[in-house]
């Protein structure tokens, strides 16, 4: 489970939800980051939380976030110590604004 609680709604921005170059799963996802990112405006979720959630896995949820990513749909942030990752943060952005 991640650390911040999902808020009762998710949002999929209009951006999202009509690329024809992302999957119906794609676009749940970053519905779902949405609703992870009331709290503190950004997800800090893990792909194993995502693939648990979805019933799916972790290289899966990878591949997905990965693709949100290279569309410019949400950005990625990580935090480390030494060489290790100790957190990432996920932001959501609207190529409306």
């Amino acid at each position: 489970m991640p650390q911040n609680n999902p808020n009762y709604y998710a949002i999929l921005t209009s951006d999202v939800r009509y690329c024809p170059d992302l999957s119906s799963s794609e676009k749940l996802l970053f519905a779902e980051i949405t609703a992870l990112s009331n709290t503190l405006g950004f997800c800090k979720a893990g792909n194993s939380y995502f693939a648990k959630l979805y019933k799916s896995t972790d290289v899966t949820i990878s591949r997905n976030i990965k693709h949100l990513e290279t569309l410019g749909f949400i950005r990625i942030e990580y935090e480390k110590k030494g060489a290790k990752v100790t957190q990432r943060k996920i932001y959501t952005i609207n190529k409306n604004d």
